[in-house]
């Protein structure tokens, strides 16, 4: 084994064969189109040397996709084609290749319910495999260039009209790694990322594409919005494996509120929720620097239970009109449901139990 890439499940071997062995040709995976007639070569089920016809269906999709349930710090690090060719259990690792015999991409997943061919098989472009194949064999492992950001790339109008933005899709940043290279140039939670090195960026993808590919050490000027004003900030490139490597601490399995906490409480007529405060110990508990305030119940069909919201749910905050807003006590919870008028939309964020661990945003509109 000369190296191995968990983010695209690849690795080069050297085998001594002793003798010469045929080489396959590699093709131009950008050159496919939608349409083409394809081959793609496996052993499904333990029938080796079995091929499968088809035609590319779709190309680009990205392994952020639900359905493909890649691991956090591998989402988007993979652009797939999508073929209707049979590809099952057993087709991994094989060969897809068009009519002129060059290998296109390499069998990697299909999704189904069944876990068998349902007409959606997938494969890494083999210009990516070329990339990794050619880091690999030269220095045993891959760089991927990276700010130290996650995102999210959202079409949800719901979360566009709490952020002031007229869409059709965002790329907002969720989190910002400690001492990463876009803290250190002042990025934040909630900023929404419009261009990068003056090129306007519509999608994640967009984004990710342009920084995994740039040199360590390189550096990049980010366009972006800040509670809807404009700012600019020149970011230098680091090792996406050193940002995102270290493990996450591990967090309680158990939920650290079976009984809602004494204290005063309030209520949202328009979320259709009530509250209590937390007190100073179940605050360091959570590692909350100030309040926060806790679901204690949750109507039926109200804004809040359409929007999935539970009782322990922890309240940290809220964005509307492009402004993110702390909710430190019970009274600012009161004074949020105030503000809110029929039509209004907003995101609420939480803290979910039972690891409580990262803050997430919850789009709501109110009826």
């Amino acid at each position: 084994v000369i190296g191995t890439d968990e983010a695209t499940d690849l690795a080069v071997i050297k085998i001594n064969a002793g003798r010469d062995l045929a080489v396959a040709k590699f093709g131009n995976s950008d050159a496919v189109k939608v349409g083409d007639w394809v081959l793609a070569i496996g052993s499904p089920f333990g029938f080796d040397h079995t091929v499968t016809s088809g035609i590319i269906s779709a190309k680009g999709r990205d392994n952020s996709m639900r359905q493909f349930g890649a691991e956090q710090n591998f989402r988007g690090l993979q652009r797939f084609l999508q073929t209707d060719a049979a590809i099952n259990p057993g087709n991994s690792g094989g060969p897809l290749v068009n009519m002129a015999g060059e290998v296109i991409g390499v069998n990697t997943a299909i999704v189904s319910e069944t876990n068998s061919f349902a007409g959606l098989g997938f494969a890494l472009p083999s210009n990516t495999a070329l990339k990794v194949y050619n880091q690999l064999s030269q220095s045993g492992k891959v760089t991927r260039g990276s700010i130290g950001i996650q995102y999210e790339s959202s079409r949800d109008q719901t979360k566009l009209d709490a952020y002031g933005l007229k869409g059709p899709e965002a790329v907002i940043v969720s989190a910002v790694v400690d001492g990463s290279p876009a803290q250190k140039a002042g990025l934040q939670k909630r900023d929404v990322i419009t261009e990068i090195d003056g090129k306007k960026i519509s999608s994640g993808s967009d984004l990710q594409d342009y920084i995994v590919d740039r040199p360590v050490g390189s550096t990049v000027k980010l366009g972006y919005l800040r509670e809807g004003k404009p700012q600019t900030a020149t970011v230098t490139i680091g090792d996406r494996n050193d940002l995102f490597n270290e493990s996450v601490a591990a967090a309680p399995n158990t939920r650290a509120f079976p009984n809602a906490p004494p204290g005063a409480g309030g209520s949202s007529s328009h979320l259709g929720i009530t509250v209590q405060a937390l007190t100073a110990a179940q605050r360091r508990q959570l590692n909350l620097q100030e309040g926060g305030v806790i679901v204690t119940s949750v109507s039926e069909d109200s804004v809040a239970a359409d929007a999935g919201l539970e009782e322990d749910v922890i309240i940290t905050g809220y964005v509307m009109n492009g402004r993110a807003t702390p909710i430190n006590s019970v009274s600012e919870f009161n004074a949020l449901d105030s503000r809110l008028k029929s039509g209004a939309s907003l995101l609420l964020t939480v803290r979910v139990p039972p690891q409580y661990r990262e803050e997430i945003d919850v789009p709501m509109k109110v009826k």
